[in-house]
């Protein structure tokens, strides 16, 4: 089929350069009595209601309908069980792990410049892109500003340009429509960035629970309040996914169509800014599809104690969290990559599951407060570019 070409193989992977291998080994965490942990607990809690008392006084209250409001019957593992899905669910969905996640493929669709392929692209290639390809029905297809072939990458220039405003968003809708030209047969496309940690295990756990048959995406809404009629839409830096039937909607009833139509309607604030986030959330709104919260991706910088290796205690307990998985880690350098994806090789080979955090409210705790206090920061900047 003509769009297989864009695809990755395991012969690409190996071609492709691959830096030293970080000298620290990961570290673990030194055992806590229960008793301090329920303690910790505790007071986590307190912390955690105050912080939310301040951090979302200011926040849009269509955004805290989304994250904080109860009561949907949303179960872990999937939303809630409804015949119809609503654009603005109302409470945020994870999952725990289980043996399988389903036979069902994912494409993994990576935005990267020419800048970073010898190093944050050759760092994913050599972790957590290594499990995309050793999976039987996922794939990764990696889009760029430059034609590569070590690393493997395809060009989405002409037409798109370099910039971080119109021509990012133009590069996003290449990437979308090289991905429905492979006809593959996935369930599932996730958009990242070439920064970033995935696991694969954990996306396929949580996207289990879905029906990728419905007009769905998920990822982290709140973002750009002002656009998409009010109604906002992702903040990218988590990564978000689209079913495949999602992606077939988009391209109706042409790929030439939804070029012209997601140019035309850019998210873009009063001194130029353009969002590719925003641009393609509006999109999917505008083709009926629902924007749905999940927990465990990780759109920003996480704070901790200073460990001897790579990874600081925060990192070191979000990956070995139950509740919520974690699934995307952003900001990421290519050694801290090696360092993360030594640390979920060594749970997932580890014969002690004891390792895991057994007390998980304290880290689905600590990820709520984190992505308040994102949310929060991320539309006080977006609202502070909007102004003439």
């Amino acid at each position: 089929m003509r769009g297989q070409r864009y695809l990755l193989t395991e012969a690409d992977v190996e071609r492709a350069e691959e830096s030293p291998q970080p000298k620290n080994e990961p570290q673990t965490l030194r055992p806590h009595s229960q008793t301090l942990r329920r303690c910790l607990c505790c007071f986590t809690l307190v912390l955690v209601s105050i912080f939310q008392a301040l951090a979302l006084d200011g926040l849009d209250s269509q955004i805290l309908n989304v994250y904080w409001r109860s009561g949907s019957g949303a179960k872990a593992g999937g939303p809630a069980a409804s015949p119809a899905l609503s654009p603005s669910p109302s409470a945020t969905v994870s999952a725990t792990i289980s043996p399988s996640a389903g036979d069902f493929g994912v494409l993994y669709v990576m935005l990267t410049h020419k800048k970073n392929y010898a190093t944050k692209v050759a760092g994913a290639m050599s972790t957590w892109v290594r499990d995309v390809l050793s999976s039987e029905h996922d794939a990764l297809l990696a889009v760029g500003d430059k034609e590569s072939k070590n690393p493997p990458v395809i060009s989405a220039s002409p037409p798109c340009g370099n910039d971080h405003n119109d021509q990012l968003v133009c590069k996003a809708g290449i990437a979308l429509q090289r991905a429905y030209e492979t006809r593959g047969n996935f369930s599932w496309l996730f958009m990242v960035d070439d920064d970033f940690y995935l696991s694969v295990r954990h996306v396929h756990n949580v996207l289990s629970g879905f029906d990728a048959s419905k007009l769905i995406s998920v990822g982290i809404p709140g973002c750009g309040m002002h656009f998409c009629n009010k109604q906002g839409g992702y903040c990218g830096g988590g990564g978000f996914a689209m079913t495949w039937a999602a992606l077939e909607s988009l391209m109706q009833p042409n790929m030439s169509e939804f070029q012209r139509d997601l140019m035309a309607n850019i998210a873009r604030e009063k001194n130029g800014q353009s969002w590719a986030d925003i641009s393609v959330s509006c999109t999917l709104r505008r083709h009926g599809v629902s924007l749905l919260p999940i927990k465990g991706l990780y759109g920003w910088r996480i704070d901790g104690k200073r460990q001897k290796g790579l990874l600081n205690e925060g990192y070191l307990n979000a990956i070995r969290a139950r509740e919520p998985l974690p699934l995307t880690f952003h900001y990421i350098n290519a050694d801290e990559m090696r360092a993360i994806h030594q640390e979920f090789q060594a749970l997932k080979n580890s014969s002690n599951q004891g390792r895991r955090m057994s007390q998980s409210d304290c880290q689905s705790l600590e990820y709520d407060a984190e992505l308040s206090r994102f949310l929060a920061k991320e539309n006080a900047r977006r609202r502070s570019l909007d102004e003439p």
